[in-house]
C-alpha cells in the first residue's frame, strides 16, 4: 500500500513573491559578516526535495504574509502561516532559509534533507519588544524584563552609511533560554558553529540572544566601528553548575549559510556571561565539540514511516540539544557532537511524548543509524485506507485530515487511493478521526471516529456527501493547483468605469502589486451570468506565482490582447457582496518570466469564491 506523499497542495495558491525583502523594518543593517565566513568552503550534497513550514509568534498564532528567502527566491505565508517550496534543489549538508515579518526579529532554518524528501519547518518569531532608548551621544545601560542586560558607550552607534549617529536609539532585545521546550522553533538556524580555525563544530548553547537598534524615523542602526557593546547574558539555573567560567561568543552569519561564527568569548560573572560585540544579530555563548553526521528514519513498531514529528537529540542527557522535524518518510538528519551520548526524544510541537527516550549511544563517525521503531505500547499507531469518491471510483487528487486529539495533520493522496500513516499518539489518546476529500469533484465526506488500536483500518472511505462551498483551480500547460479554502474575490464598480473588475486568488503582491501569487484578475464588459470571450474584456492577467508551477510565469493583457490567442469565461453565479462568484473559463495565451522568456500555454480553471 502507497505511503502518503505529504504534499499538501492546498497551500500553493498561497505563497508568491517579494522582491524588498531587505527594505524591511527601514532599511538594510550595517551588521558585517565576520572575517572567517570569507574563508569558509562547506561540502554540499545535492539533492531534490520539497519543504512544509508554518511561521507563527510566541503566542502560536500563525503569521501572515510573512516572507521566506531561499536560493534568490521569494515565498509568502497564507492566513494559517503556511509556505511551500516544491522540488527545489536542497543541500543535504546543509539547507538554509530565513523569514521576515513587520514587528518581528528576522528567523530562519537550517536543515538536512534527503533526496526526495518533503520537508517540516517550523519558525516561531520573535516579537520586537522595545527594552528601552537613550541618546546616542550618552550612551546607556538597560536591562530587558528577562535579565538580558545591555551597555552602551557614549557615541557608539553608526547609521546604515556608516556615519556616527547623533539622536534617540531604540532597542529591542531578546533573551533566548537554550532550556525551554521551543528552543529549537524560535533559535535561527541550528548548532552548526564554524570556530576561529575555519573548522565546523556542533555547539551546546548556555544561552542566546537577539538585539536590533532603531532611530527615530525607524531606520536601522548598529554599533560604530571600533566600538563594542556589552552583553550580560543570563544563565539558566539548571545548567549553571556546567557553565565554563569562560566561553566562546558566537554571531549568527544570516545571509548565505546560516552558520554561528565564533566572535570573542564571555565570562561567568554572578551567573551571568558577560562579553563584548562588534555589532548586532544573534549573539550564542556555547561550548563546541566536534561534529559527526548522524542520519536515521523513525517508525512505528511495525515498520511504518513517522513523518512529520519532532524530534530531539540530547548529549549527554543534558536538556538541551539537537532539535527537527522527521520527512516524509520518517528521516532524520543532522551534525550531532562527536563522542557523546545521544539520546531521542519523540514529540510535536515542541512536547516530548510520554514513553520513554530511546538511547542511541556515542558515535566518532559518521553514521546511518538505520530504522528506529519506536516500540513501546501506545508510542504510536498506523491508520489505512482507500478513498474513493460518489460514483464509487478511487480518489487519486485529495485530502485526508486526521484529527487525534488537538493534533490536526493533512495528508495529500499523490495518484493512488489508498492510504497508509503511521501517527504518533504522545498524549495517549483513545480515538482518532478522519475526514476525507476529494479535490477532483470538490466533495467532502462525513468525518469518521475510531478507537486506537495498533492498526487502525478505515476500510474504504467515500468521499461525498458535501460539497465545497469555496474553491479555486488553475491549470496550465497540463499542471493543476487546487485551493478549497481561505479564498477570496474583489468585486468593484470604480467610479471611472461601469464595468466590473474581479481578481480570484490570494498570498500578498508581487513586484508589479498584482495582489494574488496565483490566479485570475479580470476587467469583463458585464458581470451578469452568461459567456464571453476575448472581445468582451478590457483586461486579462493569469499568473503562475507559485514554485508548484515551476516557474514565475504571467500571462498579461489589455485592449487588443496580442498575447491571448484564445479565452471564453462563463459566469454562473454571481450574488454581490457577501456572495458568491462562480464560473469557469479556458484559452490559450502567452505566459511569460522575468527574464522574458515566453511560452504558449493552454490554460483553464474553475471558481466559486466569497466576493469581499
Amino acid at each position: 500500500m502507497k505511503k502518503l506523499s505529504l504534499l499538501v497542495l492546498l497551500f500553493l495558491a498561497l505563497f508568491g513573491c517579494r522582491n524588498d525583502i531587505d527594505e524591511m523594518n527601514g532599511g538594510s543593517s550595517t551588521v558585517e559578516p565576520p572575517i572567517i565566513i570569507q574563508d569558509y568552503d562547506p561540502d554540499s550534497e545535492l539533492v531534490t526535495g520539497t519543504v512544509f513550514g508554518r511561521v507563527f509568534d510566541e503566542q502560536e498564532n500563525p503569521i501572515e504574509n510573512a516572507f521566506i528567502k531561499y536560493d534568490g527566491q521569494n515565498y509568502t505565508t497564507d492566513e494559517e502561516g503556511r509556505f511551500f517550496i516544491e522540488e527545489e534543489t536542497l543541500d543535504k549538508q546543509g539547507t538554509f532559509l530565513t523569514v521576515e515579518a513587520d514587528g518581528f526579529f528576522k528567523g530562519s532554518r537550517r536543515f538536512n534533507p534527503q533526496d526526495s524528501s518533503v520537508n517540516y519547518v517550523y519558525v516561531q518569531l520573535l516579537a520586537l519588544n522595545e527594552i528601552g532608548t537613550f541618546d546616542a551621544a550618552d550612551g546607556a545601560e538597560l536591562e530587558g524584563s528577562d535579565g538580558l542586560g545591555i551597555t552602551f558607550p557614549p557615541n557608539s552607534i553608526q547609521s546604515a552609511s556608516g556615519a556616527l549617529y547623533n539622536g534617540q536609539v531604540s532597542v529591542a532585545a531578546k533573551w533566548l533560554d537554550p532550556t525551554v521546550d521551543n528552543i529549537g522553533e524560535i533559535m535561527p538556524g541550528n548548532l552548526l558553529g564554524l570556530n576561529s580555525k575555519i573548522e565546523e563544530v556542533s555547539l551546546v548553547s548556555y544561552g542566546m540572544a537577539a538585539v536590533e537598534l532603531f532611530g527615530e524615523n525607524g531606520e536601522k542602526l548598529n554599533v560604530a566601528e571600533g566600538q563594542t557593546a556589552t552583553l550580560s547574558f543570563p544563565v539558566p539555573q539548571e545548567i549553571l553548575n556546567t557553565a565554563p567560567a569562560t566561553i566562546p561568543l558566537w554571531s549568527f552569519e544570516e545571509e548565505q549559510f546560516g552558520i554561528w561564527a565564533e566572535e570573542g568569548s564571555a565570562t561567568l560573572i554572578n551567573g551571568m556571561y558577560v562579553g563584548e560585540v562588534s555589532h548586532f544579530s544573534f549573539w550564542n555563548c556555547d561550548v563546541p565539540f566536534p561534529l559527526v553526521f548522524i542520519e536515521g528514519q523513525l517508525t512505528t513498531e511495525d515498520g511504518t514511516p513517522l513523518a512529520n514529528t519532532s524530534i530531539r537529540i540530547t548529549p549527554g542527557n543534558q536538556s538541551y540539544g539537537r532539535w527537527g522535524y522527521t520527512d516524509n518518510d520518517g528521516y532524520f538528519a543532522g551534525k550531532m557532537p562527536k563522542g557523546e551520548d545521544l539520546v531521542l526524544s519523540v514529540g510535536y510541537a515542541g512536547e516530548t511524548c510520554l514513553f520513554s527516550d530511546i538511547n542511541l549511544g556515542s558515535f566518532d563517525i559518521d553514521t546511518n543509524l538505520g530504522q528506529i521503531n519506536l516500540e513501546e505500547t501506545g508510542a504510536a499507531f498506523t491508520i489505512q485506507g482507500t478513498v474513493i469518491d460518489c460514483d464509487n471510483n478511487p480518489v487519486n487528487n485529495g485530502l485526508v485530515r486526521v484529527q487525534v486529539g488537538n493534533t490536526r495533520t493533512e495528508y495529500y493522496l499523490d495518484n493512488e487511493s489508498s492510504f497508509d500513516a503511521g501517527i504518533l499518539n504522545c498524549n495517549n489518546e483513545t480515538v482518532v478521526s478522519i475526514t476525507v476529500v476529494d479535490l477532483n469533484n470538490l466533495e467532502e465526506g462525513i468525518e469518521i471516529e475510531l478507537p486506537i488500536t495498533q492498526e487502525v483500518d478505515f476500510g474504504t472511505v467515500m468521499a461525498c456527501g458535501t460539497q465545497l462551498t469555496e474553491f479555486f483551480t488553475l491549470n496550465v500547460g497540463g499542471k493543476t493547483a487546487t485551493i478549497v479554502d481561505n479564498l477570496e474575490a474583489r468585486f468593484e464598480l470604480p467610479e471611472t468605469s461601469e464595468y466590473p473588475i474581479m481578481s480570484i486568488g490570494r498570498g500578498g503582491q508581487d513586484s508589479t502589486n498584482i495582489d494574488f501569487v496565483y490566479g485570475l484578475d479580470i476587467t469583463l464588459q458585464s458581470g451578469v451570468e452568461g459567456t464571453y470571450d476575448k472581445e468582451n474584456i478590457d483586461f486579462l492577467s493569469i499568473s503562475t506565482f507559485a514554485p508548484f508551477f515551476n516557474a514565475t510565469r504571467q500571462l498579461w493583457c489589455q485592449g487588443d490582447c496580442q498575447a491571448l490567442s484564445s479565452f471564453q469565461i462563463t459566469i454562473t453565479e454571481n450574488g454581490g457582496v457577501d456572495g458568491y462568484f462562480g464560473g469557469e473559463f479556458n484559452g490559450e495565451g502567452v505566459f511569460s518570466d522575468a527574464a522574458g522568456n515566453t511560452t504558449t500555454s493552454q490554460f483553464n480553471g474553475i471558481f466559486r469564491v466569497p466576493i469581499n
